[in-house]
């Protein structure tokens, strides 16, 4: 089958997400984080104000503390990370400049956080057409900030080709049966979709449904039961082991209980609800 012309047009963001992560593996490999090289900050600090970016940052780097404004404490030990466009974003990032922080911006190309930041503030490339905020790139680059500088270039190059893989299943023109986004999307017209499994990736799963115009709610398969219910029509949409609608053989996946096991299926699950959001189901 064709997808459909809008179909394809809302497409076109998602199909660029291999390409955003490629792009902050370069980036760190040019040298973008060399700051970051033999420095073990205290503390990674996240600044956002949209629950995605939120959502995302809680989900890859659990160790980070999430918050929307500087915290008083933050200082030239740590590490801090502003993403998103907010009125105090430019006052944040100037504050934790001063204070000597290693400083990291993701924002749209023509945020005054980018023509503004100092020489030293750490800035991930942006590709062209590409959409102000990306789940890739947002997710890359806080794996980039949050993990040693010497294999990280390595490690997101494996992931872009694998997220690449993702797109290819879940492109539009590709029949339902073997298109995982498709069956997905066809699974959430039943009811609300409720994304139950790991706490961290289904919130984020919930929240980009959510940005993108499908009403969505995430629940811990212990919690599920509890939206057994006759009243709403809801459709449970089962992440436990990193399955729902029809996972496409992974290859290369780094070893079981490896941390970069979890950021392979953050992402590639993102993609995966993303493109079902696109997808017009009959």
């Amino acid at each position: 089958m064709s997808g459909t012309t809008s179909e394809l047009a809302r497409f076109f963001p998602i199909a660029n997400e291999g390409a955003e992560v490629r792009s902050v593996a370069g980036w760190v490999r040019d040298g973008g984080t060399r700051q970051l090289s033999g420095f073990r900050p205290r503390a990674h600090i996240v600044v956002t104000w949209d629950e995605v970016s939120r959502a995302i940052a809680e989900a890859v780097a659990g160790e980070c503390v999430v918050t929307d404004h500087l915290p008083t404490s933050a200082g030239a030990l740590d590490q801090v990370t502003i993403i998103g466009d907010d009125p105090r974003a430019l006052e944040i990032m100037f504050a934790a400049q001063q204070r000597g922080c290693a400083v990291t911006v993701i924002a749209a190309p023509d945020s005054p956080l980018v023509s503004e930041h100092a020489r030293t503030t750490m800035v991930p490339p942006h590709i062209p057409f590409a959409e102000d905020m990306s789940v890739a790139r947002t997710l890359a680059t806080l794996v980039a900030v949050t993990s040693p500088v010497a294999t990280v270039a390595e490690e997101l190059t494996v992931l872009s080709t694998l997220v690449d893989e993702e797109v290819v299943a879940c492109h539009p023109d590709r029949e339902e049966v073997t298109n995982p986004a498709r069956t997905l999307a066809r699974t959430c017209t039943q009811g609300i979709p409720v994304h139950v499994g790991p706490a961290r990736l289904t919130r984020l799963l919930a929240e980009i449904s959510i940005a993108r115009g499908v009403p969505a709610l995430s629940a811990t398969a212990r919690q599920a039961s509890a939206f057994q219910t006759n009243d709403v029509a809801l459709s449970i949409v089962d992440w436990s082991d990193g399955d729902a609608g029809n996972d496409p053989e992974v290859e290369d996946l780094p070893a079981a209980g490896s941390p970069a096991v979890d950021i392979v299926t953050t992402l590639r699950c993102a993609t995966r609800v993303a493109a079902a959001t696109v997808m017009e189901v009959l």
